[in-house]
């Protein structure tokens, strides 16, 4: 059985809920329990909703790495299995985008715009090269009817075909044939993916933004998610990691980040020394600055466009194209490290421990309450059982005196 980025916890999951429906079968409940903060009474429903709050949180998982790093098709690889997310031609800008399950029968996108006082924020956080080059982008919007007027300040809007994300998020280049790439993007503060599918059940991805981005917003929003995420992946291309891929580790991933974060070295099958290539990364002097391959770094080199087509023809979904990729790289191993168990055993480590932890002693408290109440109950008997002996021993006292009389 292949392994789901959070493998460890949906294993976990099952034996507690199985627990969960024990215990309230059983009729134990209520039960009162002491806690370090008072004493309660656990009830069926209260009991539930602890569970629900363990059991179905949120995990966090953080991808971040340069534009055309590979990040879609890792993700479409990694969790969907297939071609789910689209990859652009066109390099995205710097937009937050949250990848979570669909609640609908269909996939579909939320657009967040920016409100008018972080329209003005970010304006003023631009140096003046980049609000040059928003002018240019204003202009072009324009040019298709779309204006400030229209989008700041407004309510999200639902778009159900994830073929006009480039609209939202991209940024047109000379010879696009597509005439409404980035028509929106300016004004977008960020993105929301809804993708039908039980394997982003308890995840949400956030694919932060772009590197070196002076958008005072969006560095804030990046370093917020980078803190709050469970498990963190940095893509990088097999060639190694550029100044702009350090200067994020600079600004963003602090040697705190350790313990969370997982390094994709993608595109293996360019380059078949690939091992050859990281083997030397914990000497080099700008890897270290930035404390990057020290101990208990986690290193997986990968090969997202393999994998995917790999998966693809397992599934019997491969194209055309996959079945090319495939006999190019015939039984290449395209990911030797088993990325999805890092990853599940990152957000294990970092949330789900704790969670299942606590469920554990949650239960150890009920199975406690119950038996201390019926100690007490026993307790309560032997002390009545104390006090029915003494009348019956003097009962049979008497009948002895009578009987010698």
């Amino acid at each position: 059985m292949s392994t789901t980025v959070n493998q460890n916890f949906e294993n976990a999951k099952k034996c507690f809920e199985d627990e969960l429906e024990q215990i309230i079968s059983s009729g134990i409940l209520p039960v009162d329990i002491q806690t370090s903060a008072a004493d309660k009474t656990i009830t069926a429903e209260s009991l539930r909703s602890e569970f629900d709050h363990c059991l179905n949180e949120m995990f966090t998982i953080a991808v971040c790495g340069e534009v055309k790093a590979g990040k879609s098709t890792l993700l479409n690889s990694l969790i969907f299995e297939d071609e789910v997310l689209p990859s652009f031609v066109t390099p995205e800008t710097a937009k937050l985008t949250f990848i979570r399950e669909s609640k609908k029968e269909i996939n579909y996108f939320t657009v967040n715009w920016y409100s008018k006082s972080e329209w003005n924020e970010m304006k003023s956080s631009l140096p003046e090269e980049n609000l040059k080059a928003l002018d240019e982008r204003l202009e072009y919007s324009a040019s298709k009817d779309v204006t400030l007027f229209n989008c700041v300040g407004e309510s999200p809007i639902d778009v159900d075909d994830l073929g006009r994300l480039a609209e939202y998020t991209s940024v047109p280049k000379e010879g696009e044939q597509n005439p409404n790439v980035g028509v929106y993007t300016p004004f977008v503060k960020n993105v929301e993916i809804y993708i039908k599918s039980d394997k982003l059940k308890n995840l949400q991805i956030v694919d932060t933004p772009g590197l070196n981005d002076p958008n005072r917003i969006n560095s804030n929003e990046t370093t917020k998610w980078i803190n709050q995420a469970h498990a963190i992946i940095y893509v990088f291309p097999v060639r190694g990691l550029g100044s702009s891929d350090l200067e994020f580790f600079k600004t963003f991933m602090p040697a705190k980040t350790l313990n969370t974060r997982i390094l994709v070295q993608n595109r293996i099958d360019e380059n078949k020394d690939y091992k050859h290539a990281t083997a030397g990364y914990s000497d080099e002097p700008a890897y270290k600055a930035v404390g990057l391959f020290v101990t208990g770094e986690v290193l997986c080199p990968y090969s997202a466009q393999v994998n995917l087509a790999q998966k693809k023809k397992k599934h019997n979904k491969a194209s055309v194209r996959d079945e090319k990729i495939l006999r190019r790289f015939p039984d290449f191993i395209s990911d030797p490290n088993n990325l999805a168990k890092q990853v599940s055993d990152r957000l294990y480590k970092n949330s789900g421990y704790a969670r299942i932890e606590s469920l554990s002693n949650i239960c150890c408290s009920v199975y406690s309450g119950k038996v201390k109440k019926i100690q007490e109950s026993i307790n309560l008997l032997n002390f009545k059982l104390d006090q029915y002996k003494r009348p019956l021993e003097e009962i049979r006292d008497k009948l002895r005196i009578v009987r010698n009389d």
